[in-house]
């Protein structure tokens, strides 16, 4: 049983920032407030470079 997306939010200007991070490897992750998007943000930077369905195989037994 999967469960629907989350529904993106517009941000505005008085309103508290949100983020999501998903990725087809099973990463769903969601944050509120500056920091914690912030954080999110460098998480979802930082997976792009590890995970499987993202990274080449060359590139990973390169590293």
């Amino acid at each position: 049983m999967t469960t629907p997306p989350r529904p993106r939010l517009k941000s505005l200007s008085c309103a508290t920032p949100t983020a999501a991070s998903s990725c087809m490897c099973g990463r769903d992750l969601f944050a509120s407030g500056h920091h914690q998007v912030l954080a999110l943000i460098e998480s979802h930077a930082a997976h792009r470079t590890t995970c499987q369905l993202h990274t080449p195989q060359d590139e990973r037994n390169a590293a």
